[in-house]
């Protein structure tokens, strides 16, 4: 099986953390790749190390995760397409990460006033994503990738409907819906403040799980891709 649909299989939403900024190694291997992403992406992504006040939102009521470090994704404010990238992209960076062996979270509710790095004029930041060392006292349960074998569909389709289910959504919602005609694919989500980053982590998924030599998307601009 791909390499990739089983890092999205093992990778799961960490909550607990080592209260301890990442290493310089891994620190400078991650802002490599954040450049990568940048040039690929025209988005900015910002690493900050031990920066726990960012994350105390409703940690005690909703447990969100007690990472002291994270990645802030600054898409073009109020822009759906640049916040759909920011789901693609950083989801991208969230797979790379889990592969790196690191936990990983995205997190839409937190304090961006207490934020080191503060968004440029028309910046926006509607997630960031928690990274560190996992706790291992408190592992996120691992699952076995699951194939839908969805009848009289093409088995592009199957994978990528397959890998969309293990796509992380915002409240754990799995409230989208795709469909195709021929090989043109289109997927729905309802609205609401996540959408947008949802929908991009949605479109990864799908294009890694079907291949993207094997369909098009049905609306015009969503054809970016690493």
């Amino acid at each position: 099986m791909d390499e990739m649909i089983l890092t999205m299989a093992k990778r799961r939403s960490t909550r607990y953390y080592k209260q301890e900024p990442l290493s310089e190694a891994d620190s400078t291997k991650i802002e490599l790749f954040l450049k990568t992403l940048e040039e690929a992406s025209g988005l900015r992504f910002v690493l900050v190390n031990d920066d726990p006040a960012v994350l105390d939102k409703n940690r005690d009521r909703f447990h969100y995760p007690d990472s002291p470090n994270y990645i802030a994704v600054f898409h073009e404010k109020d822009d759906p397409l640049s916040e759909m990238k920011a789901g693609y992209f950083g989801e991208i960076l969230v797979l790379t990460l889990t592969q790196m062996g690191l936990g990983t979270c995205w997190v839409g509710s937190y304090n961006p006033d207490k934020m080191r790095i503060q968004p440029k004029e028309n910046e926006g930041c509607k997630c960031i994503i928690a990274v560190g060392y996992q706790d291992m006292a408190h592992l996120p349960q691992y699952h076995e990738p699951k194939f839908y074998d969805l009848p009289d569909e093409p088995d592009w389709y199957k994978g990528g409907i397959s890998a969309a289910m293990m796509a992380p959504q915002a409240m754990g919602r799995q409230d989208f819906r795709f469909g195709h005609t021929g090989n043109e694919v289109r997927v729905e989500k309802p609205l609401g403040p996540y959408r947008y980053i949802d929908l991009g982590i949605l479109k990864l998924h799908f294009e890694l799980g079907a291949g993207k030599e094997n369909f098009t998307w049905a609306r015009p601009g969503w054809e970016f891709g690493f």
